[in-house]
């Protein structure tokens, strides 16, 4: 009778347990947002960038918005006229830019507000051209953008994102050095692990610009440059 009554027990237990789980279907998701807190926070940043960029456009004078326009052109201009192998450089220039200034910042103690500066200036860049391409050139733009520009925008930003939190790690680990209370709780990589994980990541933004250099020329057929 005791051990019926245990094993009962146990499978009570089993199915309130059960039950406390299915109570909260979401809680997988937060916890792992909790866990990647920092990569979430750049992610918000980014996005946030796009939004500013992509509604930048309309708060332009006649005269700016000419200029911005002119230089849209151009740049589609060069882009159709370029080979491959120089649309692969003006692709990675800017993302290169930018792993750069992050790889530093990754070896200064209070960087957070300029990486999250870049990571801020990148999403703007992606809606302002994305906004300008659209206004001059309307739904014929469509086809440039999900072909060309938005396959090395998913794999290069979500490179620099990861860049970004690599880099916040490392230049927390070095301030929590600094602090004497602090010392030997940092959760940074050492040099070794941080140089490689960022040379991984710039491989990556590589893949992105070849990406977008391959698919360049056929994606941009489609619009009618004036």
């Amino acid at each position: 009778m005791k051990r019926n009554a245990g094993g009962c027990l146990n499978m009570l237990d089993r199915n309130m347990i059960g039950k406390g789980k299915k109570r909260n279907p979401h809680g997988g998701i937060l916890l792992a947002i909790r866990m990647h807190m920092t990569l979430t926070v750049f992610a918000a940043v980014f996005l946030l960038g796009i939004f500013f960029g992509s509604t930048a456009s309309g708060f332009l004078d006649l005269s700016s918005y000419s200029g911005l326009s002119e230089i849209m052109t151009r740049f589609l201009l060069q882009r159709q006229l370029q080979p491959m192998a120089a649309t692969f450089v003006s692709a990675l220039l800017p993302n290169a830019v930018f792993w750069v200034i992050l790889l530093l910042c990754g070896f200064c103690a209070v960087s957070a507000p300029l990486i999250l500066l870049v990571i801020l200036l990148k999403g703007m860049g992606y809606g302002l051209l994305a906004s300008a391409l659209l206004g001059q050139y309307g739904a014929s733009a469509l086809r440039y953008l999900a072909i060309s520009i938005l396959p090395n925008l998913l794999v290069s930003g979500i490179a620099l994102l990861f860049c970004c939190q690599e880099s916040y790690r490392m230049s927390r680990s070095i301030w929590q050095m600094m602090q004497p209370q602090v010392r030997g709780s940092g959760e940074g990589s050492t040099a070794g692990e941080y140089g490689a994980k960022m040379i991984l990541y710039g491989i990556f933004l590589c893949l992105g610009a070849a990406l977008e250099a391959y698919l360049c020329a056929a994606s941009i057929a489609g619009l009618i440059i004036t």
